[in-house]
């Protein structure tokens, strides 16, 4: 088979059109494995994923510019 790699982007926990939970978690039970289900994205089964990351916010830095027209 092929190798195939994503990488989702989750800013917020709140969707943007419904207000509602963008994604949502379930346990593992005896016929299905555990997964993660983000909304209009795709249903993750943790045997096929490798790893999640969580990244604190930086503030922004503003970018200055100065002209010496001198």
């Amino acid at each position: 088979m092929f190798q195939f790699t994503t990488t989702n982007v989750i800013n917020s926990n709140k969707d943007y059109t419904t207000g509602k939970p963008l994604w949502s978690a379930q346990e593992a039970t005896s016929d299905k494995p555990a997964s993660l289900n983000v909304k209009r994205v795709s249903k993750f089964l943790k045997p096929n994923v490798v790893s999640i990351y969580k990244a604190v916010a930086n503030d922004p830095e503003m970018a200055k510019v100065t002209i010496d027209l001198s």
